[in-house]
Parts: C-alpha cells; structure tokens; sequence
C-alpha cells in the first residue's frame, strides 16, 4: 500500500498524457540513467509526409509552440508588475538541465507562485490515501487484463511488478489511479525514488529558497475529478492502448522531452495522437484524446481561472503547470486573452 500511496502522489507532478527523453544520441543527458529512441527523428527518415503532416498540424494549434509566457493587462503595465506562465515537464531528466535566466529571474521576483497541487494538497492525498484504501481500489472490478493477448499480458505483467504492482492488484485499481500508474515511466518512477526531483519540485524549492509564497491552483479532488470526468469508453480505450505500449515507454518519453526542450508542445499531442492511431485508428484516436482533454485539461484550465485571475490583476505571479495547459483555443493563454489580458511568448 505504501508503493501505491506514493505512485498516487507522483501522479499531480504528472498531468502530461506522455513523456519523453532525447534521441538516439544524448542530448545534455536529460534523464542519463534512461534509455530511448527519439521515434520522430526515425519518422523524419522512414516517412517524411508524415513528420512534416504531424508539424504542419501541430503548428496549426492556437499557441502551439513555447513554454514561457508574459501576462500583463495594457491598461495597468506601468502600475502592476508582469505576471509570468511557465509551462512544465514533469521530468527528472529536464530538472538536471539548467533553466533559462529569464525564467530564475522572474521565479526570484515574484510575488507568488501558483502551482497545480501544493505540498500541503498532496499531504491531504497521501492521509486520504492511508486511510481509506477503498479510495483507490473496487474490490469489485473485473479489470483490463481479460481483453489483453496472452503476449501483451506478459508484457504488462513483467513492466508492472518493475513498479511493485502484480497485475492482479492492477486489474482492482479504480480507473483514476491505474491511468496514474501506468503515465508515469518507470525510469522517472526510479528516479525520483532515488532523490531526483521533477522540473516542477525543483522549481517549487526555488520558490522557497527565494522567499516566494506558493499557492495552489486546485485541490487533489478537483484534480481527480477530472479523470473521473473521463467517459468510460474512452477511459477504458486509453488504459488498454497504454497497457499495450508499456514496452515502448522509454521511446515515448524521450520522444516527448525533445518536442518539450524545442518549446513545440501542441506537437506533443500530436505525437500522442498519432501513437495510439496505430492501433485504434486515426479517427477513434482523435475523438479519445478530444474526449480526454475536455475533461483532463480543458475544464481544469477553465476552474483556474478563478484563481488565476483574480492573482494576474494584482500583478507578480509565477505560474507553473504542465505544458500542455498552454495551447489551445481553450487553452490557458487563450482564456486569459478572452478576459482582456496581453500575453506574449518570450521564447524561441
């Protein structure tokens, strides 16, 4: 149970739907304890309509492309300090690679920083956790394993118990905590038991080194709320695709890391969407990921705003969540225009 209650907790450093590392040869050594192929380094060579018809939408995508962003209102610029937004990869490998100044400073500056779930949040999970082991487990589910092929079984089974988790126990966690299980490779899992922190936690001790309060965007409930949001249908079709590619995972993640590091994050999903065709077919591919993010991304970007802007009016705020928050009609930058303010790429 202690191996689950930390996996849980892993999860909110966690809302990408992959990750990712760099190609075949190191890039800066991002995660250099992890192996990998970069698949669209491969996708270049092997099919090139196909690379550039992954780009050619991806940069179709509404601010599709960086990870760091100005908040202002045009009317308060010389009366209220910039805000920032940060767009994450919640990576072990990326937290060794240094940060951009422009970024440590704004961090260093800031009024406040916002991020998905405080420490105090995940503390509340983790007593949830342990004492209401129901909250994660159906003792009365049938599980996923059944419509797996004695092959991918196998396969499953054995990338499992590298996360101490038999496929038995698998098959009873509530469809929330097994996404959270299987979203997470095991390399990161592995480092961050071993003390490496994620970009994220590494930009929260920044924070509290400078001084800088940290204030959370949503509650661990509200979090979870949003893949339980997930219809069941497409619930089910994501666990199955990622039981099915757990072998691939490293591949995926190294993928993800160069496609965050280049700051084409709608290209991320794109990769995604394209991965999981293979098996469900484009069409089907596009309408579960659609489905999963107007519930896991779309919906939470909207609940935040209610925190968000009320601390972009006052100026000074460092936010930072996962990348793929960004893009998007509605996305969060796209959100805050709606409500009157300027925001303006500062990378790339």
């Amino acid at each position: 149970m202690r191996r689950l209650i930390w996996i849980v907790l892993s999860l909110f450093l966690w809302p990408q739907l992959a990750a990712a590392q760099s190609a075949g040869q190191p890039v800066d050594q991002p995660g250099a304890g992890c192996a990998g192929t970069d698949l669209l380094a491969q996708m270049k060579t092997a099919d090139p309509a196909a690379h550039a018809g992954l780009f050619r939408r991806a940069h179709a995508v509404a601010n599709g492309r960086g990870k760091f962003w100005r908040v202002s209102r045009p009317e308060t610029i010389n009366a209220v300090p910039p805000s920032y937004l940060f767009g994450t990869f919640h990576d072990t490998g990326i937290a060794r690679l240094p940060l951009e100044r422009n970024v440590t400073r704004a961090l260093a500056a800031a009024r406040l920083m916002l991020v998905e779930l405080t420490e105090e949040e995940q503390a509340r999970l983790q007593a949830r956790v342990s004492s209401d082991p129901d909250f994660i487990l159906d003792a009365s589910a049938t599980g996923l394993s059944g419509q797996l092929t004695a092959a991918e079984r196998a396969v499953a089974e054995a990338m499992l118990a590298e996360r101490g988790v038999t496929l038995a126990v698998a098959d009873k966690l509530r469809p929330w905590m097994l996404f959270s299980l299987l979203s997470i490779p095991q390399c990161t899992l592995r480092e961050i038991q071993q003390g490496d922190p994620t970009l994220d936690v590494l930009l929260m001790s920044k924070a509290a080194a400078a001084g800088v309060p940290i204030a959370g965007l949503e509650t661990y409930r509200e979090a979870i709320a949003g893949l339980a949001a997930i219809p069941a249908d497409t619930m089910t079709e994501l666990l199955l695709e990622m039981l099915r590619d757990l072998s691939g995972e490293e591949d995926t993640r190294r993928t993800s890391v160069v496609l965050y590091r280049a700051g084409e994050i709608a290209a991320i999903w794109e990769f995604s969407v394209l991965s999981a065709a293979e098996t469900t077919g484009m069409a089907r591919s596009r309408e579960i990921f659609a489905q999963f993010a107007a519930s896991l991304i779309d919906a939470r970007n909207r609940a935040w705003m209610g925190v968000l802007v009320p601390q972009l009016e006052l100026g000074g705020v460092f936010a930072a969540f996962g990348s793929l928050h960004l893009p998007g009609e509605a996305g969060v930058i796209e959100l805050l225009r709606a409500r009157g303010f300027e925001v303006t790429r500062l990378d790339g």
